[in-house]
């Protein structure tokens, strides 16, 4: 028996039934593991992107903070003491 193959698909219908569909349900499974890696990939992109935006978001509001300044060029020391308040509650909680 010949059983030629060409891009994933049978050419010629020869041969058992059970070896065509045997064939058939390996070319289902692995394109079906091929979908579910491409899903995780995609998930654990996303994840990444939503982590950099995060830190991204969080750097901008502390370099916001820290740039309040008064009409005469003074620092405003309200907002660096909320960031030192913060950072000591984070120490304590670990």
């Amino acid at each position: 028996m010949i059983f030629i193959m060409t891009h994933d698909c049978i050419c010629r219908n020869t041969g058992p039934s059970f070896v065509r569909a045997k064939m058939e349900f390996e070319r289902r499974q692995k394109v079906a593991e091929k979908r579910q890696k491409e899903e995780e990939r995609k998930q654990k992109y996303l994840e990444r992107q939503e982590s950099f935006k995060a830190s991204v978001r969080k750097r901008k509001d502390r370099n916001k903070m820290l740039s309040k300044r008064t009409r005469k060029g003074q620092p405003i020391m309200s907002g660096r003491a909320e960031l030192l308040l913060e950072k000591i509650q984070r120490q304590q909680k670990s």
